[in-house]
């Protein structure tokens, strides 16, 4: 369900103060006026807190989603982080009428923020070393990143089917050496949503991260 309480340009403006991490709650009650138990339905936010929940050990109900969603999720203290890697509010990923004086297309858009923005990624990722796993759900994206060998080069090492997913996707795990002692994964995945993954994929690709070592 998508709410809106701001037109473009307040958003923009909004997003202006951002810091280089914010807290969710803060953004969204705070900044746009918008409570959480606002947004009902199906939503992004809840297949991420069905994976965390699931990663912690925890049962999964509508409660404990909506909880983790309104106390944990986006945190300053979790243990993960919510991110864009091309932050400007659109209507669709295609939709850049509105950003048409200033980038000719989208694919010039990204060209232009997205050293800056993998730069920012890289060096947070070297500082913080308990940083395991980057899970992107837009394989297209994951790719330039990947491309771009923000880090030393990620070899893929494993690929396999979604089950009961849409018919011929599958994850794809790529890892990069830090150094003798730590590892960076990232998986790919399908869309969060719109029929792509269900809850249980969530918690089954929890299992298979375990099954491969990146979480004991």
């Amino acid at each position: 369900m998508e709410i809106k309480t701001k037109t473009l340009r307040e958003s923009l403006e909004i997003r202006k103060s951002f810091n280089i991490s914010m807290d969710f709650v803060d953004v969204w009650e705070t900044l746009y006026g918008i409570p959480l138990e606002s947004f009902k339905g199906p939503s992004v936010w809840r297949f991420i807190a069905v994976f965390l929940l699931s990663l912690e050990g925890k049962r999964i109900t509508a409660k404990a989603i909506n909880d983790f969603i309104s106390m944990e999720l986006g945190r300053p203290d979790s243990n993960h982080f919510v991110a864009e890697l091309f932050p400007l509010p659109k209507q669709s990923r295609n939709d850049f009428a509105a950003y048409s004086h200033v980038w000719n297309s989208v694919e010039d858009y990204r060209s232009s923020v997205l050293e800056k923005r993998v730069s920012l990624i890289t060096r947070n990722i070297r500082m913080n070393r308990q940083v395991k796993l980057i899970i992107c759900y837009e394989k297209i994206i994951a790719r330039e990143l990947i491309s771009k060998n923000i880090l030393p080069k990620f070899e893929c090492v494993d690929q396999f089917p979604i089950v009961g997913g849409v018919k011929n996707r599958k994850y794809e795990l790529h890892v990069s050496n830090l150094g003798t002692d730590r590892h960076l994964y990232i998986i790919t995945t399908p869309f969060f949503g719109n029929g792509q993954m269900s809850y249980e994929n969530m918690k089954d690709l929890v299992k298979i991260l375990r099954e491969r070592g990146v979480f004991s």
